[in-house]
């Protein structure tokens, strides 16, 4: 009986080491892309702010921001619906 109940305890440590790995990883994905893209719009905007050439490629990267920041929402809402 005790033995059972060492192994139920790893199994759990081990479950809940997998689910915090992989929820840390599903979490920094969206905020590194989010990190990259908005670190190029800076760049180009100190490069040339007034540059129109620039804002087709611009309004492209904000959308995936934006797109990553809607992801990462919906992960932190799932997570906080878990309890």
């Amino acid at each position: 009986m005790e033995r059972l109940k060492k192994y139920e305890k790893i199994q759990a440590a081990n479950q809940s080491e997998m689910f915090t790995s992989t929820v840390s990883h599903e979490m920094r994905t969206p905020i590194q892309t989010m990190i990259f893209f908005l670190k190029l719009i800076l760049q180009m905007l100190k490069a040339d702010p007034f540059d129109v050439e620039n804002i087709p490629e611009m309004t492209r990267f904000c959308t995936i921001c934006i797109n990553q920041s809607e992801l990462l929402s919906s992960y932190i809402e799932d997570l906080l619906d878990l309890r």
